[in-house]
This record gives C-alpha cells, structure tokens and sequence, in this order.
C-alpha cells in the first residue's frame, strides 16, 4: 500500500512538472535574464548575471530528467564535434597537462566606472563551455515549435530592453568620439551579437501571421531597442552580421509581400533614426563604420593577431593546443598582442587541429543546408529568418571569440531545434501535446 501511494505520488509529481508550462516559463526565464551579465554588476544589491546562471541551470536540469533521446536534434556532425571536444579536452588536461587544471579566480581587471572583469583559472573557463555546449542541447530540445520559439524571442527583447533602460556598461575611448554602450556585457561586440540576435528574433515574430495581434505588436519594442543597442554598441562584426542576415533573408525568400514589409520596416526605421539619433551615436558609428578606420587600425589589430597565429600553424595545425590554451601558440613569437584569436574558426584550428575545424564546419553547413532543404518545398517566413540569424551569427563570430556568449549557445539550440521539430511536431501530434521528448 505504501509502495503503491508512492508510485502514484511520484507519478503526479513527474505529470506536475512535464506539464507544458513549466517548460515555456524556464525559457522566459532564461531568455529574459540572457542580456543580464556582468555589465549589470553596479546596478543592483547583487551581481544580476547570476540570475541566469541560476535559471540556465535549472532548464539543463528539466532537460536531463524529463527528455528523451537528448543529443538527436543536433546535426550528426556537429554531434561528432562536441564529442571530438571534450574527449580531446580530457586528454589535453588529464594527461598532458594535468598541472594546468585548476580552478578559481586568479585576478582581476578594473574597468571604467568602478566595474570589474574577474579573470579565471582553466578550469573555471572548462566548467563554464561545457556547461553552455549543455544548454544549447536543452534549448534545442524545448524549444520545438513556433509557441515557445515567440516566448523566447519576446522575453530576449524585453531583457535587452531592461537592461538599456537600466543602464549597463559603457566605456569611453581616448579620443572621446568612440563611447561604446556595452549594456550587460563588458564588451561591446558581446553587446552587438545580443543585439542583432533579439533584433532579428523578432522581426520573425512579427512577420508570423500565426501570431496573435497583441504578439505581434509586443515584438515592435524589441526590434526598437535591437536597432538602437547595435548602433550604440559600435560593432563593426554587428554592423556587417546584420547587414548580411538581411540580405540572405531577401535573397532566399520567396514571398513578395514580406519583402515588402521588411523593406518598409527597415526604411521606417532609418526615418526615425536619422531624426531622433543622438549626433554622439551618429558620429561613433560613421567613425567606426569608414573604410579608413577600419585600415588604420586593422580592425582593432586583428589582422596582426590572425597573422600572429597562422605563422604558427605548424604549432597547431595537426593536433591543436586544446581547448582556452591558443595562446599557447604564440606566446614566443607574437608581434601585436598576446591576445585570444577573435575568430572563431581560427580558434577552432588552433585548438582542436585540422579535425577539429572540418568537423565544426561541416557540422555548420549541414545545419544551415538542412533549415534550407526543409523550407524548400514550403517557404517558411520562420524558417528563412532563422537560417538568415544562423548565417548572421557565422558573421559575426569572425571576428570574436564566442564561447562565453550566452546567445551563440541559444542561436545553435534554436536553430537545430528548428531543424529537428518536424519529427517532434509529428510526434506530439500522435501522443499529446505534453509529451516530453
């Protein structure tokens, strides 16, 4: 008898908590407290980007205990490539360097306005990619079909929107022309990935004719504050990430009234700005946006910093340095900056080798081809926006080091998520629209 109450209270427990909305408000949650980082450090009793990480915790946790099948909406290769990772990563730093694993704060760095930059040992940087590699996996699982891909970006756009209004971060340069808004990063680039990423979400959603008209009216906030923080932000790699997601959404869509309202959209947009921006902004952004700036500073010396690391293939190009250890590569012979790659590809050859870049590329290609070779036959507005965010993070992700940005991790759940959600929609259809996969 107690045996059986039991059975049944653990039953009613697990209905509890498969129920569909304890799913959608996890991903508001963490949507939501997504643009909360470190930038917010000053503007509270507390640090705020713990609140994400507390929430992000929890949505790995759902996924661990109430999923099935958890790896199969990642495309095979890029499956091949996480795998290829970490066991490359237990071997760099169980048997090579075992020394270099440890964990911790080792220092700090003290920004403008009284905030701080905590720099971390090894360890701390493993615990925390792997940790993302996870959540992108839980978002890519739950977050299935069109309900909770609208929470998402919706929540996403009111954070940003929180924390712009709050204040976040914002750093002024030597010649005082370049005051970059970082929001609730501590980079400005960090901030223009968000940006473009809530900016583009959406513009989807509200496109979606599926959508309810209150929706789709809510969207036009975050698109507001989308464009306003990527100008502020004063990211170059945004700027072109942007320009190029937009052109491979009017190149591959077929629906001529939605191109029409884009256009009109983005024309109405640079009405308004073109009256209402601060002169500041508009200064920064045509400074940092010429041709001229971009030669004379080499893209903020990243040409000299990609120079730096492709002398030195030979270091790297067979078996990498393994994973947060590509400065190892140059640590001797750098001639600009004993910096990071600030590209992802090149971080991704550095530290993983030959095999690690092919299989992370043909992972990426067959993620993007497969959203295209789905909508083929049935021209999704949707789905076209969602390759089209897919290509402008591929953008954008030249030009920085991405592994600690939240939003990378939920731009990949969401894309392979989408990839994935004929099987599950089908599923769900069959089973129930609680059923958990």
């Amino acid at each position: 008898m107690l045996y059986s109450k039991g059975f049944i209270g653990s039953q009613l427990f697990f209905s509890i908590v498969k129920n569909r909305y304890i799913p959608c408000f996890l991903l508001f949650t963490v949507s939501f407290f997504s643009p909360w980082g470190s930038g917010m450090q000053n503007h509270g009793p507390f640090d705020f980007s713990k609140i994400f990480i507390f929430f992000s915790f929890l949505i790995i946790v759902y996924w661990l205990l109430f999923t099935k099948n958890k790896f199969n909406t990642y495309p095979r290769f890029l499956n091949f490539f996480n795998f290829f990772v970490l066991i490359h990563t237990m071997i760099v730093y169980l048997v090579l360097y075992p020394n270099e694993l440890t964990f911790g704060y080792v220092g700090e760095s003290h920004l403008q306005s009284g905030f701080i930059k905590v720099k971390e040992a090894p360890g701390m940087f493993l615990v925390r990619y792997f940790s993302f590699m996870t959540f992108g996996y839980a978002i890519s699982k739950l977050v299935y079909d069109k309900k909770r891909f609208t929470i998402v970006a919706i929540a996403l756009g009111f954070g940003l929107a929180c924390v712009m209004l709050i204040g976040g971060y914002k750093a002024v340069y030597s010649n005082f022309v370049e005051i970059r808004f970082s929001g609730g990063f501590l980079d400005p680039n960090a901030f223009g990935i968000l940006t473009v990423t809530t900016l583009l979400l959406n513009i989807c959603v509200l496109f979606e004719k599926k959508n309810g008209k209150w929706i789709r009216r809510l969207s036009i906030l975050p698109i507001i504050f989308g464009v306003i923080g990527t100008l502020f932000s004063g990211s170059r790699g945004a700027f072109l990430g942007l320009i190029c997601g937009i052109i491979f959404f009017f190149v591959f869509l077929k629906k001529l009234n939605i191109l029409l309202q884009t256009f009109v959209l983005i024309f109405t947009i640079a009405i308004l700005l073109n009256y209402y921006l601060p002169p500041y902004i508009y200064e920064m952004v045509t400074v940092r946006a010429s041709i001229e700036k971009v030669k004379d500073d080499k893209g903020a010396g990243r040409l000299d910093v990609w120079k730096d690391y492709l002398l030195q293939f030979s270091k790297y190009g067979l078996t990498g340095v393994g994973l947060n250890r590509s400065r190892e590569a140059i640590k001797d012979t750098y001639s600009h900056r004993f910096s990071v790659t600030h590209n992802h590809y090149l971080a991704q050859i550095v530290e993983f080798g030959i095999a690690g870049i092919i299989l992370f590329v043909i992972g990426i290609a067959e993620l993007l081809m497969g959203l295209l070779a789905k909508n083929r036959n049935k021209n999704n507005t949707d789905t076209i926006f969602i390759s089209a965010l897919l290509f402008s993070m591929l953008i954008m992700v030249f030009f920085i080091n991405p592994e600690g940005q939240r939003e990378y991790w939920l731009v990949l759940g969401i894309c392979c998520g989408r990839l994935s959600s004929n099987y599950q929609c089908e599923t769900n259809n069959k089973l129930g629209s609680n059923v958990i996969y």
